[in-house]
């Protein structure tokens, strides 16, 4: 020492009395504790992935078994490797050490995920529920939370939670994530269901599945209105017009129509905005009364109109009639036999379609006396028939429940009348031009 070392000493003595400087010496102490901790945990995780990439991970585990340490309750059948950081971990969750848990949870969630969610400690729920730490997104950490949740059999706050992330209105979710998360909320709230067998449990499950069939229904009216959209783009023509107002840049649309038109008043041609459409697609799920006046009406998708209805169980029979002879008359062309023409016009004021009756381009491409447009009325009735009986076999799985005691969206008396009907007024049409009056009208 000597003076010089004496003075030093002094010094430093002054330095370690000032609470500034305690303070800094203490944050690098804990700071290098948290290090040499985490360095530890990493080294055995790494040590533990490597066993488990050499076909070792069975080596001295005695069989296996729950290993229940410190604060930690590890589920899984562990190695040797596993037990040594467990062990660790172990140490850690002991700690009241807020921030050594969130750091700990940190390197797990971009490390060793499934280490994470059999953890049992109470740092862990809010951190994931909350947390934005990890370089993960939120929808990310609550999808571990839900596993987290049902590692300890947490089956009713597994389900709540994934309904809460599917029903969310805060942020912009695509309907398939949605979907997905109404599944997830679904699958845990039977299991919840099950086990509980109480009141609550079973109005949930319902709740969930009719949530869940709407869900589908949107998505498949969302999927319909982009098909037309892009072929009316593909046919040249500019959706993005005022109202979404399909302006043309060829022609389209046939009856009625002047050069360059598309026909907007048939609303089987007609596309939402792209802002309907974005609302459609993420921005919130849509009751079944917003789908069916907003979009499937109002749209000309007469198909999944019906398919609502019967989920509804709605018995409206001169909606559903209105309905199927939108779908059946519009692949019929207009006759051009007078006998036939009269007969159509008797049958007028019974025919009631929603909105006009324009024909789609195989039956405006048909003659209704050559009977070829059979075949695409036959088509119809197969696809629609399919909408609405078979949503069961889509996953809706309210929708089988719901057809099982309701037929009226499928009025099939009325279908088979208005066929023999128009077998009726083909047969008139032959008729005429086998005595060689059906081509001029008027005979």
């Amino acid at each position: 020492g000597g003076v010089g070392g004496h003075g030093a000493a002094r010094w430093c003595g002054f330095l370690l009395d000032d609470p500034t400087v305690k303070a800094d010496l203490a944050r690098e102490a804990i700071e290098a504790c948290y290090v040499t901790i985490l360095d530890l945990i990493r080294d055995l995780v790494v040590s533990c992935s490597q066993s488990n990439r050499l076909g070792l991970s069975g080596v001295g585990s005695g069989g296996g078994g729950a290993g229940v340490i410190a604060g930690a309750l590890i589920t899984q059948p562990v190695a040797v490797a596993d037990n040594d950081a467990d062990l660790a971990i172990g140490e850690v969750l002991a700690s009241g050490d807020h921030v050594l848990h969130q750091r700990l949870y940190t390197y797990l969630m971009a490390h060793d995920k499934e280490r994470l969610i059999r953890i049992q400690s109470p740092h862990l729920e809010p951190f994931l529920m909350n947390g934005s730490d990890g370089g993960l997104d939120q929808y990310t950490r609550w999808d571990l939370l839900w596993r987290h949740y049902h590692s300890y059999q947490r089956y009713h706050e597994a389900g709540m939670l994934m309904e809460r992330v599917a029903t969310t209105t805060d942020d912009y979710l695509p309907l398939p994530n949605r979907i997905t998360y109404l599944t997830r909320a679904l699958a845990s709230t039977e299991i919840n269901a099950t086990s509980r067998a109480d009141d609550f449990g079973s109005a949930k499950l319902t709740e969930l599945q009719a949530l869940l069939a709407t869900a589908n229904v949107q998505l498949r009216i969302h999927q319909a209105l982009i098909e037309r959209r892009n072929g009316h783009q593909a046919m040249g023509i500019n959706v993005d017009g005022p109202n979404g107002a399909n302006e043309a840049g060829g022609e389209h649309g046939g009856q009625g129509q002047g050069q360059g038109q598309l026909a907007v008043d048939d609303p089987c041609l007609r596309v939402p905005t792209e802002e309907a459409l974005e609302k459609l697609y993420g921005a919130e799920l849509l009751s079944y009364s917003q789908l069916y006046n907003d979009y499937a009406r109002s749209h000309g998708l007469w198909s999944l109109c019906l398919t609502i209805i019967a989920h509804c169980s709605l018995e409206d029979y001169e909606e559903i009639s209105q309905l199927w002879r939108s779908i059946l008359l519009r692949e019929v062309p207009a006759p051009a036999s007078a006998t036939a023409s009269q007969f159509f016009q008797m049958k007028a004021g019974e025919w009631q379609t929603l909105g006009p009756s324009n024909q789609s381009d195989a039956a405006r491409a048909a003659r209704f006396e050559d009977g070829n447009w059979i075949p695409g009325v036959a088509a119809a009735l197969v696809a629609t028939g399919t909408e609405v009986i078979g949503g069961s076999t889509r996953g809706d799985r309210t929708a089988g429940a719901a057809l099982a005691n309701f037929t009226g969206a499928f009025p099939y008396k009325m279908i088979c009348s208005d066929l023999e009907q128009l077998t009726s007024a083909l047969n008139l049409a032959w008729e005429a031009e086998a005595r060689g009056g059906g081509g001029g009208g008027g005979g």
